[in-house]
């Protein structure tokens, strides 16, 4: 699988899931599988609507950005939710300033680096011309359950 401008999913220890227990409560998660901290504004999500038309560049290079000092622990989760998601998920969200979440027909990754130089860390949905609304997990790794 080609990723835009990329060759697809690093082995790095962070993961990359998604869930919609309802329309509304979509959120995204990142989990840091490693015995470091990881600060994320080092990332960005970068983001396809409906796959990515040319398969070289991104629809959305930088969807959603980090301030400096956003620190995933190890062994811990960052929790995007859609901002009118169920009250037992907003109670776990870290970033909640993001409506578009993917329905599954969209391409979401974790990205490090930069627009022209960058390493894509783990992927979800759908990066090829797509309608269809089912969610496909891209990860190379077995992700965990979610944790909300």
């Amino acid at each position: 699988r080609q990723f835009p401008g990329g060759d697809g999913p690093s082995n790095d220890s962070a993961i990359i899931v998604g869930g919609e227990p309802s329309p509304s409560s979509a959120l995204t998660e990142i989990y840091n599988g490693s015995s470091s901290d990881i600060d994320l504004s080092q990332y960005v999500i970068a983001s396809c609507s409906n796959g990515c038309g040319d398969n070289t560049s991104w629809d959305y290079p930088a969807n959603i950005t980090f301030d400096v000092g956003t620190i995933v622990s190890a062994g811990d989760v960052y929790v995007i939710a859609h901002p009118s998601a169920d009250a037992a998920i907003l109670a776990q969200a870290d970033y909640t300033g993001f409506v578009y979440l993917s329905n599954g027909n969209d391409g979401y990754c974790l990205v490090e680096g930069t627009e022209s130089n960058y390493n894509v860390i783990d992927c979800i949905g759908d990066f090829v011309d797509s309608t269809e609304s089912e969610l496909t997990l891209t990860s190379p790794l077995d992700p965990p359950s979610l944790i909300v």
